[in-house]
C-alpha cells in the first residue's frame, strides 16, 4: 500500500461538475487545509462553477476549464506543465475526462477511482467505494478516508459572500417581521420545472402571511413577472450571479426550489428548504437538502416534477413552518 507523505506542499482537486457539485465539494477543501495547513490547494474547475472555489478561503488557486467540445484539449493544455505532490479526483465512476486528466497531470501521488487510472505507471491509490452510495458530500469527501482515517470533518458545505455583495442584495430586498420566503422557479432542465399554475397557487397561499421573493434564471424572467402579478406581496429579486443568489438565500426564512444548486446553497447556510424532486430515489439520496429543517416532495410518475400537486407542497411547507 502506498503511504501518504507526511509533508505535502501542493495539492490539486479535480471538480468539473456543475454548481451544485462544487458547493457540495467544499467540505473536502476545508478538510484538506485542516490536514495540510501549509499546503497550496488548487481546484481544477468548470469555468461556471469555479466561482464557488475562487471565493473559498481554503482554495489558493483555481484553474478554470471551459465546457464544450474543447474541454479535453483545454484540460491537457492547462495541466501538462503543472506539478503537484498530491492530485485528487473523487469521481466514483468511469469518466473519460478524469482518465485524460490523470494521464497528463504530473503528481507524486494520485487518489482516483480505479477505472479512471490510465496505463502510464503512475503512483495511484484506489479511491474506496462508498457502500451504499450516499450523499454527494460523502462521495466528495471519500479521499479523506485515505488521507486520515481518524479525521472527523464537518459535512456542511460552505459559500462565502463578500460584504459588498451582501450589502447590495440587502438594499434590493425588503423583509417584513414574519420573514422572507424565497422561491426559485428555474431549473437546469424542463423535467425539473414545476407548472406555472402550481406556482401561482402556492404564491397566492403563502403571500397571505409572508413576503415572497422570486429568483430565477434570466430566461425565466417573463414567467417570474407573470407570477408576481398574482399577489402584491410578491416581488422579483434580480441577481447577477450565483453569489448574489446565495446572498438572497442567506436572508431567507424558508427556501422553495426544485432540484438545483439553490437547494445546496440553502444547505450551506442551514436554511429550511422545501425541495421538489423527480421520482429517482438514487438522485434524491445523493442531492437532497442537508439543512436540519428541510422537506422533500417527490413526484410519483417518473422523471418529471410537473405532476407534484400544489397541496402536497403546501402541506410540507406547513410542516417546516411548525419547526421554526
Amino acid at each position: 500500500m502506498t503511504l501518504i507523505p507526511p509533508k505535502i506542499k501542493s495539492i490539486a482537486v479535480l471538480q468539473l461538475g456543475k454548481l451544485g457539485d462544487m458547493i457540495l465539494t467544499t467540505p473536502l477543501f476545508n478538510s484538506i487545509k485542516e490536514l495540510y495547513p501549509e499546503s497550496n490547494l488548487t481546484v481544477i474547475a468548470d469555468d461556471n462553477s469555479g466561482i464557488i472555489a475562487k471565493v473559498h478561503p481554503s482554495v489558493d488557486h483555481v484553474i478554470s476549464i471551459q465546457n464544450g467540445i474543447m474541454r479535453i484539449p483545454n484540460i491537457i493544455s492547462a495541466l501538462k506543465y503543472k506539478k503537484y505532490d498530491l492530485y485528487i479526483d473523487h469521481k466514483n465512476h468511469f469518466s473519460r475526462t478524469s482518465q485524460m486528466a490523470a494521464w497528463f497531470i504530473k503528481s507524486q501521488l494520485i487518489i482516483i477511482h480505479h477505472l479512471n487510472q490510465p496505463n502510464n505507471n503512475g503512483n495511484y491509490i484506489n479511491l474506496p467505494k462508498t457502500i451504499p452510495p450516499g450523499h454527494y458530500v460523502d462521495i466528495a469527501t471519500t479521499p479523506l478516508t485515505i488521507l486520515n482515517k481518524e479525521y472527523k470533518f464537518n459535512r456542511q458545505p460552505q459559500i462565502f459572500i463578500s460584504n459588498e455583495i451582501q450589502k447590495s442584495i440587502d438594499s434590493r430586498i425588503s423583509i417584513d417581521k414574519l420573514g422572507l420566503i424565497v422561491i426559485n422557479i428555474s431549473a437546469g432542465s424542463s423535467d425539473r420545472m414545476w407548472t406555472e399554475e402550481n406556482w401561482k397557487a402556492l404564491i397566492k397561499s403563502l403571500s397571505k402571511k409572508y413576503s415572497i421573493g422570486i429568483i430565477s434564471d434570466p430566461k425565466d424572467t417573463t414567467l417570474a413577472n407573470r407570477l408576481c402579478s398574482v399577489q402584491k406581496n410578491c416581488r422579483i429579486i434580480r441577481t447577477e450571479n450565483i453569489l448574489e443568489a446565495a446572498a438572497v438565500i442567506k436572508r431567507s426564512l424558508i427556501v422553495i426550489s426544485s432540484d438545483t444548486s439553490i437547494v445546496h446553497i440553502s444547505s450551506a447556510f442551514n436554511k429550511p428548504c422545501l425541495a421538489l424532486f423527480s421520482y429517482d430515489i438514487s438522485n434524491v439520496n445523493c442531492f437532497k437538502p442537508m439543512s436540519l429543517k428541510s422537506k422533500v416532495v417527490i413526484s410519483k410518475k417518473g422523471y418529471k416534477i410537473c405532476d407534484i400537486e400544489f397541496e402536497e407542497v403546501l402541506e410540507k411547507f406547513y410542516e417546516i413552518e411548525k419547526q421554526l
